[in-house]
């Protein structure tokens, strides 16, 4: 069914759709990771048996055991484990391939004369979704970042066939990144859901104010999608994560509101 690992070409999970959401972004450090561990944590107190994957993660940690750890799958451990209740450790997270440079997954790979193995990502997807009611998948970067010789995150979300979610930092530029970003998606035949508008700074003075409030309007109005406006920006996920991690459920509600109505329609 493949040419080699490096390739999706004709790929198939299922013969159904996977139930899952792609969270991809307009650029790497935009806040996919608060998103997504925010939709886990918010998911699974609605009663969601659902489960996070990272399929390449790059910039991990060598333990002393000589495995990896990768830092996008410890936010989400952390954020089920902020609150007053014990942490769920049944959440199921993980990350299919990791590598240790903090880099494109495709240069990453090949300083370890690796490839990044899109057949290990869509199979061990796919086997997810066998096992769990939805599955979120983060991607790294964003939708252009090349995996390989002959494939980019495009193509694995492409592949996968879920719908995905487009976060965005809410900048000055995040109009035309947005944009640009919408209309690869919609290029490769991929349904976008919404987009995630993140504050991942406080705000500066009166003119970043009207850009941040300007920024959703525009880009529903050139990009024909539904805007959730307002992840908050929050620097105590350390010392106060149980507020921190609450605040950034709340502003995702809309976006769980849907999957959960989606499932119930399933």
């Amino acid at each position: 069914m493949f040419d080699n690992n490096t390739s999706l070409t004709g790929w198939k999970a299922c013969p159904t759709e996977m139930r899952g959401l792609f969270i991809t972004g307009t650029d790497t450090n935009v806040g996919k990771t608060i998103v997504t561990a925010g939709l886990l944590r918010g998911l699974r107190e609605r009663g969601v048996d659902v489960c996070a994957v990272k399929p390449f993660q790059t910039g991990c940690v060598r333990r002393e055991d000589g495995s990896l750890e990768a830092p996008d799958v410890e936010v989400y451990r952390k954020a089920l484990a902020a609150g007053d209740e014990p942490a769920d450790t049944d959440a199921p997270v993980t990350c299919i391939q990791g590598f240790e440079m903090p880099v494109s997954p495709h240069l990453a790979a090949w300083a370890k004369k690796e490839v990044c193995d899109l057949h290990a990502a869509a199979e061990g997807i796919a086997r997810l979704s066998t096992q769990h009611e939805f599955v979120l998948v983060e991607g790294a970067g964003g939708v252009m970042v090349p995996l390989a010789r002959h494939a980019m995150m495009l193509d694995l979300i492409a592949a996968l066939g879920m719908p995905a979610i487009v976060v965005a930092r809410n900048e000055l530029g995040a109009i035309n990144h947005t944009l640009l970003t919408l209309a690869a998606l919609r290029h490769g035949e991929v349904h976008v859901m919404n987009v995630v508008m993140v504050e991942t700074s406080p705000r500066a003075d009166e003119v970043d104010d009207a850009v941040r409030i300007s920024n959703p309007r525009a880009i529903s109005e050139w990009g024909d999608v539904t805007i959730t406006v307002g992840v908050p920006f929050r620097k105590d996920l350390h010392s106060k994560p149980r507020a921190g991690w609450k605040a950034i459920v709340k502003s995702l509600q809309s976006v769980i509101d849907e999957i959960c109505i989606d499932l119930c329609e399933y």
